[in-house]
């Protein structure tokens, strides 16, 4: 029955001509069925997950692994609507999946040696990850953990030791590497030509552990951006395995439009299973690089399957923070000699102002991403809970 149905039974009600009994009988029959063809034509929300706890950080600023994996218990257990993680892991893992987890550590490469901060994925939080999948019946070496390597010149930069990773291609355990390698060819959908990184490509499953930093061309950078450490542009030359810094600069080209849409829609990364595992512990609204005085304790992780929903998340975050620090700039340096500065140095380092035109507009790539399907920035659309852990 159409609204323009139930429009004439209600005039003809009111003029007496039907009983009123069959009105309400009628009525009931169409609120069932509009409930049913909505519940069926209208998407799901996208669910994200906020799990949060101050006790994570201990006083002498590492992270407190117990409440670390207690806060992931509860996020799992939260995202997949069960009654225990080990059931959660199995909705997402089953045996015999070859697992790629996509940690960011390249801003460790400016990172203060003595600090227990690095501005990277945390290596607690990723290992937990893999023991969720080793307990979902995960083989440990079909599992690997990686970000791409940098160079300058021919020095590599190992960002993942230096964010505390230990680098491992020992069979029958997880795998820990800075890879260099490469697959084939391939081409977006604006054109660029690119190769992704073998772990990424040779996974059925992958996870996405960014971590939360202002950008001072992004915006911001999350879950979308985080894969820019997957590729390397098709015409960019590998010596010694060494990838020269700024492997993925093209895809920053007008603010990442279209770029970052084409990368995360390509079949590599848009047809693989992917679960969103983001690093909230400790975040940057400053810069992009290392910014220990630009980043505060947030203290949380987030879960999610919907990259730009868990960006959009992540990036209101973000701004409150930065309204809250009155912040409307973005530093553009790296920061390997912010921390030790003088105060007359730091006036000289070069900043972008928030709403700064750099080759386009900042945080216009997310939307960019949900115009393209790959998610909504709708908060509408969007489930958000937020747990509070001791």
């Amino acid at each position: 029955m159409t609204a323009f149905s139930l429009l004439k039974v209600t005039q003809h009600s009111i003029r007496g001509d039907i009983p009123m009994r069959r009105i309400n009988t009628v009525c009931a029959l169409l609120v069932m069925l509009s409930n049913s063809v909505f519940a069926k034509d209208m998407p799901a929300k996208s669910r994200v997950i906020i799990v949060k706890s101050a006790a994570v950080w201990n006083v002498n600023g590492s992270v407190n692994t117990a409440v670390l994996q207690k806060m992931l218990d509860a996020g799992i257990r939260e995202f997949f609507q069960v009654d225990n993680p080990a059931a959660g892991w199995k909705k997402f893992f089953v045996p015999g999946d070859k697992v790629a987890i996509k940690v960011n550590c390249l801003a460790a490469a400016y990172a203060n040696a003595n600090s227990r901060y690095k501005a990277s994925t945390s290596p607690e939080l990723a290992g937990i990850v893999a023991n969720g999948a080793i307990a979902a019946g995960v083989t440990p070496e079909d599992i690997v953990i990686y970000d791409r390597n940098s160079a300058s010149g021919d020095t590599l930069r190992n960002e993942m030791i230096v964010a505390g990773y230990k680098l491992n291609e020992s069979s029958g355990s997880v795998k820990v590497t800075q890879a260099g390698e490469f697959g084939p060819e391939e081409t977006l959908s604006n054109g660029l030509k690119i190769n992704f990184i073998k772990p990424l490509l040779e996974a059925n499953k992958a996870v996405n552990m960014p971590i939360l930093k202002g950008h001072h061309i992004m915006g911001f950078t999350f879950a979308l951006k985080n894969h820019l450490g997957s590729y390397k542009d098709a015409d960019l030359r590998i010596k010694s395995g060494k990838v020269p810094a700024g492997a993925a600069s093209s895809l920053h080209n007008n603010a990442g439009v279209p770029g970052i849409a084409a990368l995360n829609s390509h079949a590599v990364l848009k047809n693989k299973p992917s679960l969103i595992i983001g690093d909230l512990l400790r975040a940057q609204y400053r810069t992009a690089f290392y910014d220990p005085e630009g980043s505060w304790p947030y203290g949380g992780i987030i879960i999610a399957n919907d990259p730009v929903a868990a960006d959009a998340v992540a990036l209101k975050i973000l701004r409150e923070k930065r309204e809250q620090e009155n912040i409307n700039y973005f530093i553009s340096a790296p920061l390997d000699v912010w921390y030790m500065a003088s105060a007359a140095e730091k006036e000289q380092i070069k900043v972008y102002p928030e709403k700064m035109r750099y080759g386009g507009i900042a945080w216009a790539y997310l939307h960019d991403c949900a115009i393209a399907g790959l998610g909504t920035d709708n908060f509408d659309d969007i489930n958000l809970k937020i747990i509070e852990l001791p």
